[in-house]
């Protein structure tokens, strides 16, 4: 099933700058325009199979062997926030299945589809990916890692965009906004011209995944890097269930990330519905990690780059008193 790097330039052509040339910037060649919109990923009509309908459930029993094309046949990559789960995987006939976003709400005891397949068994099709990140219940991203492919979605894989333009990937980072808790942030996607380069673009989008602008990555692969890089803070807000949370409009919980003693930034898990799980994607450092409700503590935590944190973080479930 996968597809090699002249097909994936193929399809750079046919399919992502086809879809842009009227609003392309000044190009880098290889690296494609500086600016560009990436096309919404469709349900394939035609020759090719169509896809299965969204939000069809997953068969995740029966024989390596069967042939139903809601079959399970092997995943690609899984994550879950609180009990809503994502995954890449594979549907169908073992060897020659389709590869799907999946969705599941209930920590993966069922799954359904979340979106047209990403990949089949044709070499003209888009690119498969294997590497999954999940921001919240709504918003994440798949993509290749060392690949050219990319998919976004903001609102839970009801409409994914497509980028076949990103050369080799070298690494996929988030950043949640300071001011817009419910906002999806910014998205990074390193990139270089071959898979053991060190990255010389930095493309970002601030619309999840719609429009992307492209910067110069920092000259040095090792010490700057690590200087000015990212690392990811995740983990629970226990022991409460995430109706305990959703129930709270006035008295949000909001999960606050301190830097040099300034509140850097914020997540409000109150208004994701149906989750208690918090992420941060921010540069290296020290932070404090504290919540606004009470029988909470502080947590201390380094960020090291390239490398993620888990801190589970424990509050009362008590009723409000004053």
């Amino acid at each position: 099933m996968f597809v090699g790097l002249a097909s994936a330039l193929v399809a750079i052509g046919g399919v992502v700058f086809a879809a842009f040339p009227a609003s392309a910037e000044s190009s880098d060649g290889f690296f494609g325009p500086s600016r560009f919109t990436a096309p919404p990923l469709t349900y394939t009509k035609g020759d090719n199979p169509k896809s299965l309908a969204f939000g069809t459930p997953v068969s995740l029993s029966g024989p390596p062997s069967s042939s139903a094309r809601n079959h399970l046949d092997s995943f690609q990559a899984s994550q879950f926030i609180g009990n809503v789960g994502w995954a890449i995987a594979n549907l169908g006939q073992s060897g020659n299945g389709f590869e799907y976003p999946l969705y599941s709400a209930n920590h993966g005891k069922s799954w359904t589809t979340d979106g047209p397949y990403f990949h089949g068994p044709w070499a003209d099709a888009p690119a498969w990916v294997g590497s999954l990140q999940a921001y919240s219940a709504t918003f994440a991203v798949a993509y290749s890692q060392g690949g050219q492919t990319l998919y976004a979605t903001d609102d839970g894989g009801r409409h994914w965009y497509s980028v076949l333009a990103f050369s080799s990937i070298v690494s996929v980072a988030h950043t949640m906004t300071t001011n817009r808790t419910s906002a999806t942030g910014t998205i990074r996607v390193a990139v270089s011209k071959t898979g053991n380069a060190p990255a010389k673009y930095v493309f970002t989008s601030g619309d999840g995944g719609r429009k992307w602008v492209r910067h110069a990555a920092p000259h040095s692969p090792t010490e700057s890097a690590r200087a000015s890089g990212y690392g990811l803070i995740v983990g629970d807000v226990r022991p409460c269930t995430a109706k305990r949370f959703d129930a709270q409009p006035d008295e949000p919980l909001i999960v606050i990330a301190t830097r040099n003693s300034k509140t850097y930034v914020t997540y409000n898990v109150s208004a994701d519905p149906g989750t208690t799980w918090y992420h941060f994607d921010v540069p290296t450092g020290h932070y404090t990690l504290s919540t606004t409700w009470w029988g909470s503590k502080d947590y201390n935590v380094l960020v090291q780059f390239g490398k993620t944190s888990k801190v589970n973080m424990d509050v009362s479930c008590a009723t409000f008193s004053t």
